[in-house]
């Protein structure tokens, strides 16, 4: 958890509009790379979106229904898209560290 950015989501059957908040909150924690506070909204939300498909309120129109799925599913494309990239630069900074390891150790055994 990163900066004391505790995010609270009540247990109960969240309501449609609140899913749609907590995946903006997943995508904001993404955006600024608070990595283990998205790590710890992702299985709150799968969980409280498998709740709500479980036992869904027939209240909730189609219409709206599909809109929040679209939402949700581009704000879940831009997490894929930063998840890659992080994933990207850590493997291109371990290439960086493995070539200066190598180049240390090609250093250290050229001065003995």
């Amino acid at each position: 958890m990163t900066g004391g950015n505790v995010i609270q989501f009540p247990k109960e059957r969240m309501a449609l509009g609140d899913l749609v908040n907590m995946s903006r909150r997943l995508l904001e924690a993404a955006e600024a790379g608070e990595w283990d506070l998205a790590g710890e909204i992702q299985p709150l939300r799968r969980e409280r979106l498998e709740a709500f498909f479980a036992s869904r309120d027939d209240s909730v129109s189609n219409e709206a229904l599909a809109e929040a799925i679209r939402t949700m599913l581009a704000m879940d494309a831009r997490v894929a898209d930063l998840i890659n990239a992080r994933r990207q630069s850590l493997i291109d900074e371990a290439g960086r560290l493995r070539l200066a390891s190598n180049a240390m150790r090609t250093y250290a055994g050229n001065q003995t």
